[in-house]
């Protein structure tokens, strides 16, 4: 019963969480007149210039009523497109608002309820707004992921206090070395390579896989190394995605694969750990 209840009120919760994050999508990132300093196209709008007003269509800007924001339902009614204009609504809306009510059951179904459960779920709606704004945009803001690694961290730290296992957050450590090392690497040596936004990512990522190995140092090292690979696989099927559809100047967005690779080795670390007993 009392998982029941976890269930619904979380799905309920995240419906509404995905239906924010499309509005971090939507106003966060803005094209900028001409590149930046490192040659970027995008900025990022403060945070008290997203989180403030009230939604309206980026069309022709008239304001949307309550019941056109209704998560998945008013897309579908509307046909993805604004009552006001006709302009197209991203169809990424129905995408976000339904991921992070599933994310959240997967994390639920790996973990169970339990204090361990505060770090990931936090992390399901920071990877959601980066991935689809690195799709969209090709920049990871770094607006999003410091604060959200901040935020991150401190959760870890509660979970861990809760749970008693002190030992997960120098294991968190390692992760962020064995994951983010290589990638400012990468950039170090071949700065057009990699762009710096995905090294900050890799910080949150490479804690978060830590967080979850458990207590024993070489779980981090063994869950940051196939992180890498996962990434490395995952972007290289959405690179060929993107060839297809934006030709062959098409550039990659690492961050969709990246994020995706983190949560999913974070759910499944000890299935992944017990065969050679590194969980712990």
């Amino acid at each position: 019963m009392e998982h029941t209840i976890v269930l619904v009120v979380g799905c309920f919760a995240f419906l509404a969480v995905g239906s924010f994050v499309c509005v971090v999508i939507d106003r966060l990132p803005y094209r900028l007149d001409e590149p930046d300093e490192y040659g970027d196209i995008w900025g990022s709008r403060r945070w008290r210039e997203v989180v403030h007003g009230k939604s309206r269509c980026s069309s022709c800007s008239a304001e949307i009523r309550p019941y056109d924001n209704v998560p998945v339902a008013s897309w579908v009614v509307l046909r993805g497109r604004c009552r006001n204009c006709g302009a197209d609504i991203g169809s990424f809306h129905p995408f976000v608002e339904l991921a992070a009510p599933t994310a959240f059951v997967l994390a639920l179904w790996s973990l169970g309820v339990t204090w361990l459960l505060v770090p990931v779920l936090w992390f399901i709606p920071v990877a959601l707004a980066v991935a689809m704004i690195d799709l969209r945009t090709l920049i990871v803001p770094t607006a999003i992921v410091w604060p959200a690694t901040a935020i991150l961290a401190a959760g870890s730290v509660l979970a861990a206090g809760l749970t008693g296992e002190w030992g997960r957050l120098l294991v968190a450590l390692i992760g962020v070395a064995v994951v983010a090392g290589p990638l400012f690497a990468i950039w170090f040596v071949v700065p057009a390579g990699m762009g710096f936004g995905d090294v900050r990512l890799a910080v949150s990522v490479g804690w978060l896989v830590g967080f979850y190995g458990g207590t024993r140092p070489m779980a981090a090292v063994a869950l940051g190394v196939i992180t890498l690979l996962a990434a490395s696989v995952l972007g290289l099927l959405i690179g060929l995605v993107a060839l297809g559809l934006r030709g062959r100047k098409a550039q990659v967005p690492f961050g969709p694969g990246f994020v995706l690779a983190g949560f999913t080795v974070a759910l499944l670390a000890q299935q992944i750990l017990d065969p050679w007993d590194l969980y712990a």
